[in-house]
């Protein structure tokens, strides 16, 4: 009696089992790829010239490498698993040479959960994720037929969202926000629309000051652009159309103290450029710009040894052309004159003492 009990359980069970399909093994070398030009990988048994059919697995040999997957016609179809050191790496499934679902990657070192990734006809199409090694999200971006479509989103370790970013059909749309670490970390808020960037664009540092404000219309710097030290005081002004520098650009020290009076004409210097000393506001360097080249004075005050003086140099198209004088800032005096052609001196030039004596005469 109870040898007739055990058996119909035995019989039983082996009715439900799973049918298990017949599993080929080919080392790598028995069997040949091709590339055949769609993004599919084509599988032939070497020897018989055959296309791989049902499960088969394929050693590599090295570091106990070796896949699991089934085949049709020689594509991938249906289940595939990818092993190294005789642990699992990858898994997810084909359809006809294709990704199609949910495919998975896993530590090589403790075998955890990495990335999590779907596809559609072999292109990324929904959700794509991946993991730390304690399980929480890093990273979450959605797609549709390959590409990027909706959220784009990153966390750090503690789950804070560092960035929150949308795409419309490959391409930035609406609003966009980054946590950007260096040698003072900020937040960077901006908007797109049709992939360029529109509106308003501010920084902030971590308290909520701000770091950077200006605005872009289709893809590009307009208006004013105002930069900020982390104690909220001005350090740069800058003038934007078109992308392109336009009017006075002023630099400031942390004082408040101008530093830099630039003005531009599309993106080039164009006008009066002024260097301005850090702690007196003096004038250091001054100069006449047309296009970005120097055109007509340019003063420049020179620190020296003995006595401090002023060159004014004139230029022409960027290159030294014209008089040039040199006064020494105590007393007024002349210090030197010449003249310049094409960059070189040329005529009688004369340098003199502070006290106004002749030092020296020369031909050029």
């Amino acid at each position: 009696m109870k040898i007739w009990v055990i058996t119909t359980v035995l019989i039983a069970c082996m009715c439900n089992a799973p049918t298990v399909m017949a599993q080929k093994k080919y080392k790598i070398e028995e069997i040949t790829v091709v590339n055949v030009g769609d993004g599919r990988l084509l599988f032939r048994d070497a020897k018989k010239e055959k296309s791989l059919n049902g499960e088969h697995r394929i050693i590599d040999g090295y570091h106990s490498a070796y896949l699991l997957a089934g085949f049709k016609d020689g594509f991938y179809d249906g289940t595939y698993q990818e092993y190294e050191y005789n642990k699992l790496r990858t898994e997810g499934t084909y359809k006809e040479g294709r990704k199609n679902g949910t495919f998975k990657e896993y530590s090589s070192y403790d075998g955890k959960l990495q990335t999590e990734t779907n596809y559609a006809d072999g292109k990324l199409d929904g959700m794509k994720k991946t993991y730390y090694s304690d399980g929480t999200v890093e990273t979450e971006k959605e797609y549709k037929a390959g590409k990027e479509d909706g959220i784009d989103r990153r966390y750090d370790h503690d789950g804070k969202l560092v960035k929150d970013c949308n795409y419309k059909d490959g391409l930035p749309e609406g609003k966009q926000m980054r946590h950007i670490t260096g040698t003072y970390d900020y937040i960077e808020n901006s908007c797109y629309i049709n992939g360029l960037a529109e509106g308003e664009y501010i920084q902030t540092y971590m308290d909520g000051a701000p770091r950077l404000k200006g605005y872009y219309k289709a893809g590009k710097k307009v208006a004013r652009w105002i930069k900020f030290d982390e104690l909220g005081d001005t350090l740069k002004i800058e003038s934007y159309d078109n992308d392109e520098l336009n009017g006075l650009s002023v630099t400031f020290g942390t004082k408040g103290q101008r530093l830099k009076e630039y003005n531009y004409r599309n993106d080039k210097k164009h006008g009066i450029c002024k260097d301005l000393d850090y702690e007196t506001g003096a004038v250091k360097r001054e100069g006449e710009y047309e296009n970005g080249k120097l055109n007509g004075k340019e003063k420049v005050l020179v620190v020296s040894n003995q006595f401090d003086f002023i060159e004014t140099t004139t230029y022409l198209k960027g290159h030294r052309h014209g008089p040039y004088e040199a006064i020494y800032v105590k007393n007024g005096q002349l210090r030197e004159k010449g003249e310049y052609k094409n960059d070189y001196k040329i005529g009688r030039w004369s340098r003199y003492d502070i006290n106004g004596k002749l030092e020296k005469e020369w031909d050029e």
